[in-house]
């Protein structure tokens, strides 16, 4: 693997999974839960949910870093200062399951790090698009080759060798159908405890309006017609089969989301959502 020509950063253009992960999820969680708790059509259960999910986005917020591999040690951060830590005191480098949604990695320490135990990140790679799951492949094969105390060198290791691939098969299909079932639940939790986003969504449009906010009420349009027989067959065929293209890799993870918000928003109408 090479070196990176500058350290990792939250706030990058040319990698924005940082950004995404550290500041605009938990931005959106906030928002969502902030939005449903104070709705008027919020149940008082709803709202209890609502606090759930802002606590979601602030623990998020919290516990997103980015690494640093180096060829003597590791280094870490989450907000400001980078943090030294030594490859003896990793015990595991792994793919992170929960918080799912995130794209994370995580380490394990001989000591507890607080708030769970472990250290989270998620990968910094500048590179073109498609490329930069191979290259986070390549670096945390290299953080676990240092744990076991190998002395493997930043420029040795490939990801062209099949032996080293560190994610199994197996972990994209379990990453892959959590997402969906996460996704659908939120959905299923929105319409049906907090009857959000309403009986007047979309809202109507009149002359005059900007464009941005026509754009938006057409894409709501379209989100409501893809839960419409037959168009939400075909949406989930095509999501399907695009999961299974990726190999339940990289952005499957994505359309795993999508799939999950489409069968959510089908049951909640066989259910009695409006």
């Amino acid at each position: 693997m090479k070196l990176q020509s500058h350290r990792p950063k939250f706030l990058a253009g040319d990698d924005m999974r940082p950004l995404v992960s550290k500041v605009l999820i938990p931005a959106m969680l906030i928002l969502v839960g902030v939005l449903a708790a104070t709705s008027s059509t919020t149940r008082l259960l709803g709202v209890v949910l609502s606090g759930i999910i802002i606590l979601l986005g602030i623990t998020q917020f919290v516990v997103v870093g980015v690494v640093e591999p180096s060829e003597q040690c590791l280094f870490y951060r989450r907000f400001l200062r980078w943090r030294k830590i030594e490859y003896s005191d990793i015990i595991k480098c792994g793919r992170s399951i929960f918080p799912l949604f995130l794209g994370l990695h995580y380490l394990k320490l001989r000591s507890f790090e607080p708030p769970f135990g472990r250290l989270y990140f998620v990968q910094y790679h500048p590179a073109r698009f498609g490329s930069q799951y191979e290259l986070d492949r390549e670096s945390t094969e290299y953080i676990r080759e240092r744990i076991a105390g190998g002395a493997v060198s930043l420029g040795t290791l490939s990801v062209e060798n099949p032996d080293k691939r560190p994610n199994s098969p197996q972990l994209g299909v379990k990453v892959c159908a959590i997402s969906t079932i996460l996704s659908m639940l939120t959905v299923l939790f929105l319409r049906l405890l907090l009857s959000w986003p309403g009986y007047g969504f979309p809202p109507t449009l009149a002359p005059g309006q900007p464009i941005a906010y026509r754009a938006l009420i057409y894409m709501s349009l379209f989100c409501m017609h893809l839960l419409d027989w037959p168009f939400n067959s075909i949406a989930i065929v095509v999501l399907l089969a695009g999961i299974v293209v990726l190999r339940f890799r990289g952005y499957a993870g994505v359309l795993s989301l999508i799939l999950g918000a489409i069968l959510g928003g089908v049951a909640a109408r066989w259910l009695g959502a409006s």
